[in-house]
């Protein structure tokens, strides 16, 4: 039984399930070599073997016990969950059998071309995977020393169901993740909110993530809300929301709202070097995206979006309140979408 191992030092646990998936699903054996921080999350994914590693405090001696042990296991390959950092470059300098394949996913497709670092990373990783058709199909070309190909972690766990006593009549426009005000437009959202004549009073906004951080960034949002009386409108968290209730929120969600305007200053890398986790979740659960106009030049949101302009998010929540506005009828039609078609493309890749 071929063994394959997947190595995460940094935190990008989110894209780790499906491919265990893929990988056990084809009758391989599964092994994860990792940081000790995400022994909680990773523990339920059904790995054959956990060896944790603190990567935060790590010296030549871990590395080179990293390096037996993948030799140990005699994998067919090695996937770098996040082919990224400083402690990926010196395990990558390691000699290894010659048999051994190595593979990584590129985060952010721009640290390909450029840094000492990632050069070094790209002496022993040739084959990439992008998380997006858009990303893969932006670099074509442009790293002629490299294979890319694109896949989607879009598989998860069976999370408990939790009963959220959503009202019948009400419409849920989730924006999940990590709540930093710099990484989202939500000024932008609120104030449109704020200054409307009127608001749909049937449509919710979920803000799905802690705002409460030791940093104080999220908690301008907490504020916001307090401060103008809205919290029969938004709905936030002052308190980590665990898996279960994040996905049970996640799946009671009408639409899925990335909240990523031109406004903010790395607008234009989405998608052409990088994606938000949001677009995942929206394809895991085959839920509607509610997006920005400008994304509407890419194949995954045409498909599976309803538009606004920075102008419009009322007039586009007010219409989608009054059923005016629905998903497109050929939403997630597409096959791509299908666990067969993405473990087939994984399996081809990382082979």
């Amino acid at each position: 039984m071929p063994n394959y191992i997947i190595v995460e030092t940094s935190s990008h646990a989110e894209c780790i399930y499906s491919q265990v998936l893929f990988l056990k699903e084809a009758g391989n054996q599964v092994h994860f070599i990792g940081d000790i921080r995400l022994k909680s999350r990773v523990e339920a994914f059904g790995f054959d073997s956990y060896t944790y590693y603190d990567f935060d405090d790590h010296r030549w001696t871990d590395l080179l016990k990293v390096r037996s042990k993948i030799v140990s296991l005699k994998p067919r390959s090695v996937i770098f969950n996040t082919a990224h950092g400083n402690i990926v470059r010196s395990l990558c300098l390691l000699p290894y059998p010659k048999e051994i394949k190595f593979v990584g996913i590129a985060h952010n497709v721009n640290k390909l071309r450029s840094g000492f670092s990632q050069k070094m990373i790209s002496r022993k990783i040739k084959n990439y995977f992008v998380l997006s058709d858009d990303l893969e199909e932006s670099q074509k070309g442009s790293l002629p020393n490299l294979s890319l190909e694109s896949f989607y972690p879009i598989f998860y766990p069976s999370y408990r169901d939790i009963d959220l006593h959503k009202p019948k009549n009400e419409i849920w426009v989730t924006i999940p993740g990590e709540v930093l005000s710099h990484r989202k437009d939500y000024p932008g959202i609120f104030d449109a909110i704020l200054n409307a004549e009127s608001y749909p009073s049937k449509l919710k906004i979920i803000v799905l993530g802690r705002c409460k951080r030791e940093s104080g960034r999220g908690l301008e949002i907490l504020d916001w809300i307090n401060e103008n009386n809205m919290s029969h409108v938004i709905r936030a968290f002052d308190y980590y929301i665990d898996d279960d209730l994040f996905h049970s929120y996640i799946k009671n969600s009408d639409y899925i709202m990335p909240a990523i305007h031109p406004v903010q200053s790395d607008f234009d890398e989405f998608l052409r070097i990088k994606i938000s986790g949001a677009f995942n979740l929206a394809y895991a659960y085959n839920i509607p995206m509610l997006s920005h106009e400008k994304f509407r030049e890419f194949k995954d949101f045409c498909e599976n979006s309803v538009f606004y302009r920075s102008d419009s998010i009322i007039d586009v929540l007010t219409q989608i309140s009054q059923g005016k506005v629905t998903p497109p009828v050929n939403a997630y039609t597409n096959e791509k979408w299908s666990f067969k078609y993405q473990q087939e493309k994984y399996l081809k890749f990382c082979s």
